[in-house]
């Protein structure tokens, strides 16, 4: 693969996990106003429905073509990156934020590259080389870097059950991005996006209904914006950059782009939260961009 390609592919794995850091700091914006697991709901929703609307004035020919050739394999996988990318990694995390802090909850996310590359050597038999292992590391502990700043220890059982809750997202969030690599079919990244955010629709929404669809009947014309705004940034351009990227690229290389989320939500954050920027946090976004570039220097080798 030539190094041009790479270069688009570092790129579009950026711009998704950028895109996480926008979803995430719209989430906390939200998330006082609106049950968290309806507005995940609606997040899909909004996914689906767009992209639906546009293949189906697009291309629904092509796309009725590429759903008929898939095998019953693949319609596996696209499940189970739907169940792990998003219902279980959001379910876990926020049953586990309701125990522990937001900044114990990015220190334990900061070990889903290690995992990544733990999987990708298993499932995948990707090779890990020094360059790639010591990239890894050197990502962990960026996003540890970047949580230390306020971070406290454990002081109760409350808390380790939070960690644990953590702990547990962090398995499916890892085989989230090596089940993008398992895809036997060629399919549109546009078909594959449609399909995960239908069925995190249907996983959220039994669950989400319980928790009362008339609070957002009085919700202001730029919280529904916010909405939006929230849908679009994490259930169409995150998925749409990640998957154009993940074809690139190696499962553990893409690993090191998980970094790029927490960066771009302490910078977001930053200015538009007002939220404080300590001396850990600018060490720990170096450290990132150091593994990252550690990590892609010979990758086209």
């Amino acid at each position: 693969m030539n190094r041009l390609t790479l270069n688009i592919g570092y790129i579009e794995l950026s711009l998704a996990q950028f895109c996480l850091g926008i979803n995430i700091v719209l989430g906390r914006i939200l998330a006082p106003t609106c049950p968290i697991l309806l507005l995940l709901s609606i997040r899909f929703l909004i996914g689906f429905g767009i992209i639906a609307i546009y293949l189906y004035f697009r291309s629904a020919t092509q796309v009725y073509q590429e759903v008929k050739g898939l095998q019953k394999g693949d319609w596996i996988v696209l499940f189970l990156q739907a169940l792990c990318g998003g219902f279980l990694f959001n379910t876990l995390t926020l049953y586990g934020l309701q125990y522990t802090s937001a900044t114990t909850a990015s220190i334990v996310n900061s070990t889903i590259p290690a995992f990544v590359a733990l999987f990708s050597f298993f499932i995948l038999k990707e090779v890990l080389t020094k360059y790639k292992v010591f990239a890894i590391s050197l990502a962990i502990i960026g996003i540890l870097l970047l949580s230390i700043g306020n971070a406290t220890l454990p002081t109760s059982a409350i808390d380790l059950l939070g960690i644990l809750c953590i702990f547990l997202a962090i398995i499916p969030g890892a085989l989230f991005i090596v089940l993008g690599k398992m895809l036997k079919t060629s399919v549109n990244v546009l078909t594959v996006t449609a399909f995960i955010n239908l069925f995190n629709t249907l996983l959220f929404f039994p669950l989400a209904l319980n928790r009362g669809l008339t609070l957002f009947i009085n919700h202001s014309y730029t919280t529904w914006f916010q909405i939006f705004l929230y849908g679009i940034s994490g259930s169409i351009l995150f998925f749409i950059f990640w998957y154009r990227g993940l074809v690139r690229v190696t499962a553990n290389t893409a690993a090191l782009f998980v970094g790029i989320m927490p960066i771009s939500t302490t910078i977001l954050a930053y200015f538009i939260l007002d939220e404080s920027l300590s001396g850990f946090e600018v060490l720990g976004m170096c450290c990132v961009v150091v593994s990252i570039f550690i990590g892609t220097l010979n990758s086209s080798k």
